[in-house]
């Protein structure tokens, strides 16, 4: 992600308006690194969904990520974002998870397998469709394992939510109402705050996978 930054203009004089060049270079940045941000994401959270449905198929534990896509891959993300918010304040919270006992299991473990498996090939298809990395797409991604979108943090949650509004404008606009409101200083420490929220983000999925509920 860092190395994007050569791709941003020198900062404008003070009161100065960038150029048209300088205007597409701005754009350029924010379309690759939120190409990188929806990247990883999708690699990393699938890999976790490929983890947990394998390790229960072989007979291991039905863990908090296999119970969340027994489930989760069916609820879609409210179109209103007060609605979208109240969900994620609960969803994916360390404290709230799919109940399933031991005893249950074990004695239908065939049924889980199943409903695990229609689950996973859903998730899996959201990953295929998956053209974000804004919240609404976090839910899908994250939630549906179990995962707390808070966990990388209030800059990382801020830096997203522009990234996503600023590469919408990019990619369909001529992006002078984004780029005006951002500096190229500014774009410049975007990547470090991102890498940070991914790095806990990443260790957030780690531990995720070793928890029973």
């Amino acid at each position: 992600m860092t190395s994007l930054t050569h791709l941003l203009p020198p900062q404008p004089a003070a009161g100065a308006t960038p150029s048209s060049q300088d205007v597409d270079k701005m754009a350029a940045f924010v379309v690759l690194l939120h190409a990188e941000c929806e990247h990883f994401l999708e690699k990393r959270a699938l890999k976790v969904a490929d983890d947990a449905t394998a390790a229960f198929d072989s007979g291991g534990d039905f863990g908090r990520v296999a119970r969340h896509l027994c489930v989760f891959p069916f609820i879609d993300a409210p179109k209103q974002k007060p609605d979208l918010e109240k969900m994620l304040s609960i969803f994916g919270n360390s404290g709230f998870g799919i109940m399933a006992t031991t005893k249950t299991i074990t004695q239908n473990r065939a049924e889980y397998g199943k409903l695990l498996n229609i689950g996973y090939q859903r998730y899996k298809q959201a990953v295929a469709n998956n053209h974000g990395a804004a919240l609404k797409y976090q839910f899908k991604l994250l939630t549906a394992l179990g995962f707390d979108v808070d966990l990388p943090g209030a800059t990382f949650k801020s830096r997203i939510a522009q990234l996503a509004t600023y590469r919408g404008e990019a990619a369909h606009t001529s992006v002078v109402a984004a780029t005006n409101t951002v500096s190229p200083t500014t774009l410049g420490t975007w990547p470090a705050d991102l890498i940070d929220g991914f790095a806990k983000m990443d260790r957030g999925l780690s531990s995720l996978t070793t928890r029973k509920k």
